[in-house]
């Protein structure tokens, strides 16, 4: 699971449609990625990083 994702985008106040459109996605996609279902390749990575203004590795932290 991408926790890190979720805090992120939760901590701008941003839905998963928000994010999805700032980041030319479709919602779903948002979703499968903070499921962990589907992986985010490094160039959307960057991308999200810029978005939401935190880190790689905070995107890609896990909870155990």
């Amino acid at each position: 699971m991408m926790e890190g994702l979720k805090a992120a985008r939760l901590s701008k106040g941003l839905t998963q449609l928000e994010l999805a459109q700032k980041l030319g996605v479709v919602r779903e996609t948002i979703s499968l990625w903070e499921s962990g279902t589907n992986r985010i390749n490094s160039e959307m990575l960057v991308r999200i990083s810029e978005v939401l203004e935190c880190s790689i590795d905070f995107l890609c932290k896990k909870t155990l």
